[in-house]
Order: C-alpha cells, then sequence, then structure tokens
C-alpha cells in the first residue's frame, strides 16, 4: 500500500487553516502544519513548524522536506480600516507565496494550491451575472491588487519550473470561529438590535468553511497537470440577499430578525465616507462554482441554514 504523499499548509493557525488542516487530518493525508506560531498538532498532522517572511531559504526547504503539494492559505487579510500598505499587501499576499513555490518546485513538490479572492475578479455584480472563471479580472485596492499578481507570478513560474498551480477564488468565509464584519452582524441579530437594510434587494455568494476545506482537499488529491495553472470560483451555491441573510441568521439563533426600513441610509452613508459598508450590504456579488463542481465532482456539504446554525452555536459557546 502507498504512503500519502505530504502536503504542506502554510497559516494552518488561521481560520481557514484550522479547519484545511483537520479536513485533511480526517482523512488520513499526511500535513505539515506551518503558521507564525507552530500550530496545534492534530491527528494526522506529522509536524507543526513556524514558517513566515522573515525565514531564510534554508528553513523554507526544511518545513518542505518530502512535500508534494503546497496549500498557501497564509496572507494579510483585506483591512477594511485602510491600515494596511500597498507594499505590506504585496510582500505577504504575493512576494511570499511566490518564494514559497519557487522553493517548493526546487525540493521536488508537483502542486501549489493557493487561495486567492473573488476580489481580484471585482466587488459587485449585476444581479444573476454571476462571476466565473472566464470574468475578466478587475481588483481594486492593495488586498485584491496583490492576490492578482500572485496568481500572474505562480502561473509564470507554473510555466517556468513544472509545477501544477491551482487557484482558488472564494467569496466571504463563514463558520466557526469567524470573525470580523460577519461575526459582528450575527451578535447584532442575537441581541435583537432593529436593523435597517429590509428594504435591500441583492444577491450574495458565501462558502462555509468546511465546504472550502473540502474543496482544497478535492484538489490535492486531483491529478496533477505539469506546467498548467487552473483557476476555481468556490461558493455554497445558495445567493440571499442581505435582509434574507439575517433571517436565516436570526433562525439558526432562533431570534426574531427584526429588519426595519430605512429611507437615505444608503446615501447618508456614502455621504459618511462609509462607502465600503454600503457596497458589503446593498450591492450584489455572486460566484458560479460549477465548474469546481464538475471538474472535481464536489458539492458543498454543508448547507447555508446548517452552516449558521454551527456558526451560532460556536458562538454561543465562545
Amino acid at each position: 500500500m502507498s504512503t500519502p504523499s505530504l502536503t504542506l499548509i502554510t497559516g494552518a493557525s488561521g481560520f481557514v487553516g484550522r479547519w484545511t488542516s483537520a479536513a485533511f487530518a480526517v482523512r488520513g493525508l499526511p500535513v505539515v502544519a506551518t503558521g507564525r506560531s507552530a500550530p496545534a498538532l492534530l491527528p494526522g498532522v506529522l509536524r507543526g513548524m513556524t514558517l513566515s517572511p522573515a525565514h531564510d531559504d534554508e528553513h523554507v526547504r526544511t518545513c518542505l522536506r518530502g512535500v508534494r503539494t503546497v496549500v498557501h492559505l497564509a496572507a494579510r487579510v483585506h483591512d477594511v480600516h485602510g491600515h494596511t500598505s500597498d507594499e505590506e499587501f504585496d510582500a505577504v499576499n504575493c512576494r511570499w507565496p511566490q518564494r514559497i513555490a519557487e522553493l517548493a518546485a526546487q525540493e521536488g513538490a508537483t502542486r501549489f494550491i493557493f487561495m486567492s479572492s473573488i476580489k481580484v475578479n471585482g466587488d459587485v455584480t449585476v444581479p444573476g451575472r454571476p462571476f466565473t472563471e472566464a470574468s475578466d479580472t478587475r481588483p481594486l485596492g492593495g488586498y485584491a491588487v496583490s492576490k492578482a499578481r500572485a496568481e500572474l507570478g505562480l502561473a509564470e513560474l507554473a510555466e517556468r519550473t513544472g509545477m501544477d498551480v491551482a487557484v482558488v477564488r472564494p467569496p466571504l468565509v463563514y463558520g466557526p470561529g469567524v470573525g470580523a464584519n460577519f461575526l459582528s452582524l450575527m451578535r447584532l441579530v442575537k441581541r435583537g438590535v432593529p436593523l435597517p437594510f429590509r428594504a435591500i434587494h441583492n444577491a450574495r455568494s458565501f462558502i462555509y468553511v468546511e465546504n472550502l476545506a473540502d474543496l482544497v482537499v478535492r484538489l490535492a488529491s486531483a491529478p496533477t497537470q505539469p506546467r498548467h495553472t487552473e483557476v476555481y470560483l468556490a461558493s455554497d451555491g445558495e445567493d440571499v440577499s442581505t435582509p434574507e441573510l439575517i433571517r436565516r441568521m436570526a433562525a439558526a439563533m432562533d431570534r426574531v430578525p427584526r429588519l426595519v426600513p430605512s429611507p437615505g441610509l444608503r446615501t447618508m452613508l456614502r455621504l459618511a465616507g462609509k462607502g465600503g459598508l454600503v457596497q458589503r450590504l446593498w450591492e450584489s456579488l455572486q460566484v458560479d462554482s460549477s465548474k469546481a463542481r464538475a471538474a472535481l465532482q464536489w458539492t458543498p456539504a454543508i448547507s447555508l441554514d446548517e452552516g449558521l446554525r454551527r456558526t451560532a452555536q460556536a458562538m454561543a459557546g465562545s
């Protein structure tokens, strides 16, 4: 019986990284889990090691020893407050994955899976016209631009080194351990705070963290295609409006949603310099994941309602 190939996961201590490491482990696929601090050794995780852009090439090579697949999840995340410079985004989200991929190819790795973002395609879609892999790339802001540049660099590296590169572009990822705006909204719903979003008519895609982790495992297990780069968009496959999301959140927490109209709120927020918030609440952002479903025989196992229920349970226990 052959030994499963070894996979290195960067950012294994993060939100998506923890779930992805666990997804490999429960399937008996050996993992080297790395992060800025050494990740906890889950069953099936052979080694937990520190790994960051500050480490020299020799340390990176040590982490990569025996690895055939790299799953790169480490990133400087999207900064809604504008405190991260374009240079910082570029250093962590663009140059760092290219450096790891280059060294991984030299050490004999054959596949590099890069967690990108749907923001590479843009921030808004026309309702009913979701982004697909054929959509133009129109990144806005340092975070999205750094991810787009990384994708281009990895495609060039694949052609030059013979490595297989798979790029995943998810929308907002939610689940137990989620933070930022999604968690804040769930807390407001739980507290019964009146939310002035009843009149919003949009459609937005999301992906539950375990569904995303399962997709990564499937990519890691698929046959490699040397000198090839493939892009996959990922989502749960159920698009909802902002008020409908709030209703689903409320149901998951056994609460009654308090949605009220607020004429003029959108304009007032824009005038107050809150255009980003307006975009996330009022605009559509739809993702078509049919390519990943067909090519990888991948079906998201956790529905939006079940994902919200599990997220709510974790929030209650934290």
